[in-house]
């Protein structure tokens, strides 16, 4: 991909066309004539803008708990049991109240970034899940105006989006930050639409997957983390004037949904603990109202989904 950008020829910046831009040299295309140059003579437009704040990443904790636990190794029932021993073994019970302290200083540490002109996504023309079920399903909710789950209409936005997504950025301590141990969050929706539309961070495990609800819960909340600033509501009401222009910027609230292909792969003790977790996350974070655990089963007659406890 080629951006617009200028040249410092030892007099003045001339316009001209980056092709491709590397720590040392750059290749441009200036006046027709493509030629390699040193990088520090060249910006691309809108870099010389930007300000500090909106180049370094912030290390939010839930971000390194995320970390530690993709690092688990084992099936999926084994991976289960060492994140409920990660929670429980000093936090309680099943270690919400953790997960809440975890959250509220994640989103406290969000607070200073911003980068409201940038796209949460890089150009794509597919999604490029590792699943065939997350494909078929962002594809099927992409070609549907939106699916009603017990009373609320949910409607895709974005797919594979990168929250703090920022080019030419680097993390806290210094690291290049064009990879990231956070990934992409699966899918960003949105519910009550009119006047008061909410974020809603869709998060997807297909059955093939060696992890389940409870880890599913704790990388949406990581990314919940991420969004729920001033900034970044001001970001998506940027990025997505259709759906977000009526935000309540100054008051973020998101929802969570994490989409199961079914519930019956799942460990029983897993769902069990992963509800139990959000059940106390909503009653003590007013940042997040809702937390729902979604069957979505797509057969050749459509989608069929099913909240849990939902009869």
């Amino acid at each position: 991909m080629a951006y617009s950008g200028y040249y410092f020829n030892g007099e003045r910046d001339v316009e001209c066309t980056i092709k491709r831009m590397g720590s040392q040299n750059t290749r441009i295309i200036l006046d027709g004539v493509e030629q390699l140059v040193r990088t520090d003579l060249v910006k691309r437009v809108g870099d010389a803008d930007r300000n500090l704040a909106e180049l370094i990443l912030p290390t939010i904790p839930l971000e390194s708990l995320y970390r530690r636990l993709r690092k688990l190794v084992g099936t999926k029932q084994a991976k289960f049991e060492a994140v409920r021993s990660v929670l429980s073994e000093r936090h309680g019970a099943c270690g919400s109240e953790f997960l809440s302290e975890l959250f509220r200083r994640s989103v406290s540490h969000s607070q200073f970034y911003r980068n409201i002109e940038e796209s949460f996504c890089p150009e794509r023309t597919a999604s490029g899940t590792s699943s065939n079920y997350a494909r078929k399903l962002v594809q099927f909710l992409g070609n549907t105006s939106s699916v009603q789950i017990t009373g609320s209409d949910l409607k895709l936005v974005d797919f594979e989006i990168f929250p703090f997504r920022t080019t030419y950025s680097c993390t806290e301590q210094g690291r290049p930050a064009s990879s990231t141990a956070s990934g992409g969050m699966d899918m960003l929706l949105v519910t009550n639409c009119g006047e008061q539309p909410r974020p809603v961070i869709g998060e997807i495990k297909a059955d093939t997957e060696v992890v389940g609800p409870t880890f599913a819960l704790i990388q949406a909340l990581m990314y919940a983390s991420q969004m729920a600033t001033p900034s970044q509501f001001e970001r998506l009401a940027k990025q997505y004037p259709q759906v977000f222009s009526t935000l309540e910027i100054n008051d973020p609230t998101v929802e969570i949904c994490v989409f199961l292909e079914s519930f019956d792969a799942c460990n029983a003790n897993d769902l069990t603990f992963a509800r139990e977790l959000a059940s106390s996350l909503q009653e003590d974070l007013v940042t997040i109202p809702s937390i729902r655990f979604v069957q979505c089963k797509i057969t050749n007659g459509g989608l069929s989904c099913q909240e849990f406890g939902d009869k």
